[in-house]
């Protein structure tokens, strides 16, 4: 997947849409790296479209593609042009040298940690009342002893189901 400035914004839209509850819609198990051509373009000063190279204006998409292509991006910010203006890029004789460095591709878990990612459940999570019927068991209620699993001889037996052992 790539995304100009994504790491910041996009990547983070995307992965709570795709773990919003009750959502249909999730990030494809084949998507696992990242490219954000912004941050290459940046951080690698010995890239051609870096500012201490070239005589971009800034790293925005629209300057760097009027670096590349010699004329204005018409239309930006427009989905459908922003995509084609990122392929021109990366394409481009100068960037695709950067296209497997270290900075430049990373998985998607990398930029949203793990924690970043539960927390971001916890506020996806829906909060609701319990249901009107519901009780508190008594608290004088105790789980069997053979059903605990609280020390090594405790909980059920080690082996086969009754259910297996059959077949």
């Amino acid at each position: 997947m790539i995304a100009w400035n994504g790491e910041s914004c996009d990547m983070r839209w995307i992965y709570k849409v795709a773990q919003a509850p009750n959502t249909t819609l999730s990030l494809p198990d084949k998507i696992q790296y990242f490219l954000d051509p912004f941050k290459v373009i940046s951080q690698y000063r010995s890239c051609k479209l870096n500012k201490s190279k070239s005589f971009i204006e800034s790293y925005s998409l629209g300057a760097v593609w009027k670096y590349i292509k010699g004329r204005p991006l018409e239309g930006a910010h427009n989905s459908l042009i922003d995509a084609q203006a990122q392929t021109d890029i990366v394409l481009h004789k100068d960037f695709i040298d950067y296209i497997d460095k270290t900075k430049s591709v990373r998985t998607i878990d990398s930029i949203i940690m793990k924690n970043e990612q539960n927390e971001i459940r916890k506020k996806l999570e829906p909060v609701r009342p319990v249901h009107g019927n519901w009780q508190e068991p008594p608290s004088s209620w105790k789980l069997d002893r053979r059903s605990t699993y609280s020390s090594y001889a405790s909980g059920g037996k080690h082996g086969p189901s009754n259910e297996m052992i059959k077949y």
